[in-house]
């Protein structure tokens, strides 16, 4: 969805409207139930009234993926407000899933599945595939890490209760191991044991292949996404598109 965003500054930029394409499939829609087209479409609402079917080869636009500038775009008229502002409100306009997808997400009962109550803090912790196949390689930040900057939170605002978010098996007991006061939850519905691939294997790929569905996948970290961007206070990396999204939004 970052990217779907510098997408849409292109377009604004150029004059032109920005629309995904439904001629190559998603990963994560693979799985989408009821839904032929398999695109972005099957969980977000529309970008706009236009579709790529709208336009001929003649007004289409394509952008190349080197192209990195329109990233800080932001239209004229809001220029005063600065780039977060723009990306926020973009994020805010993007992550508008279908009425369905809400439904199936089922937020509320997610929040009392893992006690969520405020203030509590966001934390999410990132251990899986870009740990090993990304520009992170070798560098994700390491749990104890994370604990710290939790107690550094709790000392500084008295609070003990904490949001995780992770594809990492083993992060909660850890976390309740090394910060034993604190009242730690987590999301339960979705074995995060599917997630581990080991080293130089993209998620995305496995997604391909049909080794996961996309569409439990997806459910499951718009769960964590939302109740992330719902925290009081966050901790998160910002290597990480999830702990961009949800500080974000």
């Amino acid at each position: 969805l970052l990217g779907s965003a510098g997408i849409i500054n292109m377009g604004m930029a150029h004059g032109r409207t920005a629309t995904p394409t439904v001629n190559e499939p998603w990963v994560y829609a693979l799985h989408a139930p009821d839904c032929s087209e398999k695109s972005f479409s099957c969980y977000f609402e529309p970008w706009s009234n236009c579709s790529d079917k709208t336009f001929g080869a003649d007004t289409a636009y394509n952008i190349p993926e080197t192209i990195v500038e329109h990233f800080h775009y932001v239209p004229p008229k809001f220029m005063h407000k600065g780039v977060f502002w723009w990306r926020s409100l973009q994020m805010q306009y993007l992550l508008r899933f279908k009425p369905e997808i809400d439904a199936l997400i089922d937020l509320e009962s997610i929040r009392k599945e893992a006690n969520f109550s405020h203030p509590i803090i966001g934390l999410h912790v990132r251990k899986g595939d870009s740990c090993h196949t990304t520009l992170r390689r070798q560098r994700c930040i390491p749990i104890t890490r994370h604990a710290e900057e939790v107690q550094r939170m709790t000392d500084r605002y008295g609070v003990k209760k904490v949001f995780l978010a992770t594809d990492d098996t083993t992060a909660l007991s850890d976390l309740k191991r090394l910060l034993p006061d604190h009242d730690i939850a987590s999301i339960t519905q979705y074995d995060r044991s599917k997630l581990q691939s080991g080293d130089r294997v993209w998620l995305e790929h496995r997604l391909a292949k049909g080794e996961l569905s996309g569409h439990e996948l997806l459910t499951f970290t718009a769960r964590d996404l939302l109740l992330l961007s719902e925290s009081d206070f966050f901790i998160g990396h910002f290597s990480s598109n999830l702990s961009r999204l949800a500080f974000l939004r």
